[in-house]
């Protein structure tokens, strides 16, 4: 839930408070920027205790998508640790790390949500975040790309901010479903 938290709040800051547009490439200046790649460790986290939580009821298929789910959020911690740290290894850092971290995560994500969909012992409120949070992750590059591309760096940051909130609070739910359900060992 903290992932979720930070990763919606980062974006509302930095467009909100601190005035930042996306596509810029700014140098890291606030405490924010230098812990940001702390935010996927955080979902790095939610989804290992995922695992360890229900580990027992779930498949090969559901542990593979988790596992899957994991190795991309630990990319894409690296990735921005890396720009962070080392500013200026922006597109190796971005084709090694960043983009098979996120292809990692949505394909570990969508084979998670596809096996998780058919289980009986997990609340049916639940079998869909997984699948929406996937989606997202897709979704939010694409409307980036689009907005900026459509409409200027004003409203595609308006966009991003907001689709980061919508990962977030989604992050968030996925974390609610660790702490509120219990498993039937």
């Amino acid at each position: 839930m903290l992932g979720g938290f930070a990763w919606g709040l980062k974006a509302v800051y930095d467009w909100g408070i601190l005035g930042r547009l996306t596509h810029t490439g700014y140098a890291p200046s606030h405490v924010t920027d230098y812990l940001y790649f702390i935010i996927p460790l955080f979902c790095f986290v939610g989804l290992v205790t995922l695992y360890g939580r229900f580990r027992n009821e779930y498949g090969k298929i559901e542990k593979t998508g988790l596992i899957v789910a994991s190795m991309g959020s630990l990319l894409i911690a690296t990735y921005y640790f890396w720009e962070t740290y080392f500013f200026g290894a922006g597109l190796a850092a971005g084709l090694f790390l960043l983009m098979p971290g996120s292809l990692f995560m949505f394909s570990g994500l969508l084979i998670f949500a596809i096996a998780v969909i058919r289980l009986k012992n997990v609340p049916r409120w639940s079998k869909w975040v997984p699948g929406i949070l996937a989606v997202l992750m897709v979704v939010w590059p694409i409307v980036s790309m689009f907005t900026y591309h459509l409409f200027g760096n004003q409203v595609s940051t308006r966009w991003e901010v907001l689709m980061q909130v919508f990962i977030g609070a989604t992050w968030i739910t996925l974390g609610f479903k660790l702490t509120v359900y219990k498993s039937k060992e």
